[in-house]
């Protein structure tokens, strides 16, 4: 086994042996190797932004199924619906909002991200979810690219300040990995 380990690298603790390591990430943050006990590893955006403390999910999906962006915003709304215990009716409003701020233009802001938010009624604060899809999303991003991890923000219409600043922090938090945001 070649151990992917630095004295630079990102930190991390593999899920599998429980180990501590500091470990080189494929970019943009994919994919690493526990140089431990050679498991294969998602080491996502969420290590090298929360290092920060700028911004972190209420909710991080190991992974999705879905391919295209409406089953992807249904995919992530349904499991946070789950977490939250929120009504199918209010899933479906979360999902449909998203999808209608969508068709205003993409929200696949390039290498790899997209960060697709919406505000409805019946929140009382605002909801992230950080999700990983190893196949890819189309998304219509801005470089043409698959995305591969989602960071989607539902918020309250009744805190649209607090909507803005959560999209301020998330991209604040992806120009410091390097990628331009929206």
């Amino acid at each position: 086994m070649i151990s992917s380990t630095t004295d630079d690298g990102t930190p991390i603790r593999c899920e599998i042996c429980s180990e501590s390591s500091l470990v080189n990430v494929s970019r943009p943050p994919g994919d690493s190797v526990c140089p431990n006990c050679g498991a294969f590893l998602w080491v996502d955006a969420l290590v090298e932004i929360t290092q920060q403390k700028s911004f972190v999910p209420d909710i991080r999906l190991r992974e999705i199924a879905a391919t295209v962006r409406s089953d992807a915003v249904r995919e992530i709304t349904s499991r946070a619906a789950a977490e939250f215990d929120w009504s199918i009716a209010q899933q479906n409003e979360l999902s449909d909002a998203i999808l209608k701020r969508e068709e205003l233009g993409s929200t696949g802001i390039g290498s790899g991200f997209a960060v697709p938010h919406a505000s409805v009624d019946w929140l009382s604060s605002c909801v992230t979810v950080m999700a990983f899809a190893p196949n890819g999303i189309d998304f219509d991003s801005l470089d043409g690219q698959p995305v591969r991890t989602v960071i989607l923000i539902a918020s309250p219409k009744s805190k649209p300040g607090d909507h803005l600043r959560l999209l301020e922090r998330v991209s604040r938090s992806l120009r410091f990995l390097g990628h331009t945001a929206a």
